[in-house]
This record gives C-alpha cells, sequence and structure tokens, in this order.
C-alpha cells in the first residue's frame, strides 16, 4: 500500500486526482491502525494469559510443596512431644521458640520462591520480545531494501560497525 501511494506521489506532482490521494491516505491509515490492534492482541495474550497461568501453577506448586513439609515437620515434632518428659516446661520453651523460628524461616522461604515465580513469569514479557525484534528487524531491512535498494545494506552497514564506538560505559 505504502509503494503505490509513493508511485502515486512521484507520478501525479499536481494532484490532480487528489481523491486517489486521500484513498490512499486512508489505507495506509486504516492498515496501520490494524496492524497495531493485531500487536495489542498478541502483546495481550503473551504478557496476561501466559503470564498469569505460569504464576498460577507454579504458585500453587510451591504451596502445595511448603504445606506439605510443614505437616512432616509438625508430626515429627508431635513425635519429639510423646517422648519427652511432660514435667520439664523450660524445654518445651525451648522447642516451641524453635518451631516459631522454623515457621519464620519457611515464610522467609516461601517469600524468597514467590519473588523466584514472578521473575520467571516476568520471562514470558521478555520472550515476547526476543521473538518479535528480530522479526521486526527483518521485515524493517526487507521494506527498506526494496525501497532503497543494496545502497541501504551499505548504511546499515555502516550503522552496526559504528555503533560500538558510541556506546559509553
Amino acid at each position: 500500500m505504502l509503494q503505490i501511494f509513493i508511485k502515486y506521489l512521484e507520478n501525479d506532482p499536481d494532484r490532480t486526482t487528489a481523491a486517489w490521494g486521500w484513498l490512499l491516505a486512508f489505507g495506509l491509515f486504516v492498515s496501520n491502525v490494524s496492524v497495531n490492534i493485531i500487536a495489542g492482541i498478541i502483546w495481550s495474550i503473551s504478557t496476561t494469559t501466559l503470564q498469569a497461568g505460569i504464576r498460577l501453577q507454579l504458585n500453587t506448586m510451591l504451596f502445595s510443596k511448603t504445606l506439605v513439609k510443614k505437616d512432616i515437620a509438625s508430626s515429627v515434632e508431635s513425635k519429639k512431644s510423646d517422648t519427652e518428659d511432660g514435667d520439664n516446661k523450660t524445654e518445651k520453651k525451648t522447642d516451641q521458640d524453635e518451631e516459631d523460628e522454623s515457621v519464620s524461616s519457611k515464610t522467609q522461604i516461601m517469600t524468597l520462591f514467590t519473588v523466584d515465580v514472578d521473575r520467571v513469569a516476568d520471562f514470558v514479557w521478555h520472550e515476547f520480545a526476543l521473538i518479535d525484534a528480530p522479526i521486526e528487524i527483518a521485515v524493517a531491512t526487507a521494506f527498506l531494501l526494496q525501497l532503497l535498494g543494496s545502497s541501504a545494506l551499505f548504511g546499515l552497514l555502516a550503522t552496526i560497525c559504528r555503533s560500538p564506538l558510541s556506546l559509553r560505559y
């Protein structure tokens, strides 16, 4: 559509048929809007649906494993308390303190794992960018080659060779 519009601009410098120009400009607008809507839908699917599903599955696995470990720990502690003498209250206070510390550390571990789950779920966003960016670069390069010819390759090569020089640390 853009090539047809460019040919129109080149072949009709006096704009004798301005209606064709407006129609082509409107066509470019509609195609641009539709491409942006499609890209937004794909972005929405990749970031919300996949990210929410991955986060839900990982958190469910994490919570179930934590609950299993907590049940095992409480059954071991109940066996210890059955074997101990009931008259010694200082030992029970020490066991209670250790239990509180273990719950506290389990809570800290759970928080750390939840942060890791969030990071894994955020990978979906980065994966979309890793897939989308090379496709956009390839399409833009092909379009540039079609419009400008082989001279565009020399310009791209000069830009790529010069880009490390422009980076500042």
